[in-house]
């Protein structure tokens, strides 16, 4: 299971920011994770909630946001919701598309609140 790594992967992450403000406490996580980004999102929110409670911040809250895919046609500009992987245009036909959003996975924002 990816998702695992992934959340030891973003708690790095916050580590590294969390030491800017050695004075302030974690409150809250807002993750954005788009639908062609590959990652089960309820597998990894219980990844990210187990790997919390053995933090340094135990009772931070994860929020995470689902990005839609959107899926743009390079041949006649048409943006439309893809439905598989390999998006074809709905408007001509093309396959000639690629995702413009839905394949991000971020940590968004951190909510700190003071000691």
């Amino acid at each position: 299971m990816h998702e695992l790594s992934l959340a030891h992967s973003v708690m790095e992450i916050v580590g590294r920011e969390m030491e800017k403000y050695p004075s302030r406490h974690l409150k809250s996580i807002e993750l954005t994770i788009g639908t062609h980004a590959g990652v089960e999102t309820e597998a990894f929110r219980t990844a990210i909630q187990a790997v919390m409670r053995s933090s340094l911040w135990p009772d931070a809250e994860a929020v995470i946001v689902t990005v839609a895919a959107e899926a743009q046609c390079i041949a006649c500009g048409a943006r439309f919701a893809p439905d598989g992987y390999i998006p074809q245009c709905p408007k001509c036909g093309s396959a000639m598309c690629g995702i413009v959003a839905g394949n991000e996975f971020r940590v968004s924002a951190l909510t700190l609140h003071d000691a």
